[in-house]
């Protein structure tokens, strides 16, 4: 599935992204690309710190650059990317726990089993939070006759 996704994503890019310095996600799609099939001098090409502080605050770029450093097998970049994914608001512990295929590859890593058990927590509460019984709003619990809270 990888390898398809590979190059799907590779045609694409050839096809409507060439220049990877247009725009910061263009340059996010070809470090994946390069990462996908473990060319890290490539992908350590394109990596910037103007592209990290304009990749930083959002949770989906921070988790696509996350999967990279996994593929390339750099578990600590990986986790670093990853914990500020998860502290941006990307909080699937099932997703990232057992069914996210692109950082399977550093399951297992200390640093990663840390970072998972407190998305799990968040994850409860979440879950909890979401799932209890609607609370009654304060007009709700309005004595009609009154039109006072008892």
């Amino acid at each position: 599935m990888v390898l398809k996704s590979y190059h799907l994503l590779s045609a694409y890019l050839n096809e409507s992204a060439p220049d990877p310095h247009a725009h910061p996600l263009h340059t996010l799609s070809h470090i994946f690309k390069h990462a996908l099939v473990g060319e890290v001098a490539a992908a350590d090409a394109l990596m910037s710190a103007d592209l990290e502080s304009k990749l930083w605050s959002d949770f989906q770029y921070t988790h696509v650059m996350a999967q990279a450093q996994a593929a390339l097998g750099r578990p600590t970049e990986a986790v670093r990317w990853l914990t500020q994914s998860t502290e941006r608001g990307l909080l699937n512990y099932p997703f990232l726990s057992a069914h996210d295929p692109l950082i399977a590859k550093i399951r297992g890593d200390e640093n990663l089993e840390s970072l998972l058990e407190r998305v799990r927590q968040s994850w409860e509460t979440f879950e909890a939070r979401v799932s209890a019984p609607p609370q009654p709003s304060p007009a709700s619990t309005t004595d009609p006759s009154s039109g006072r809270h008892p």
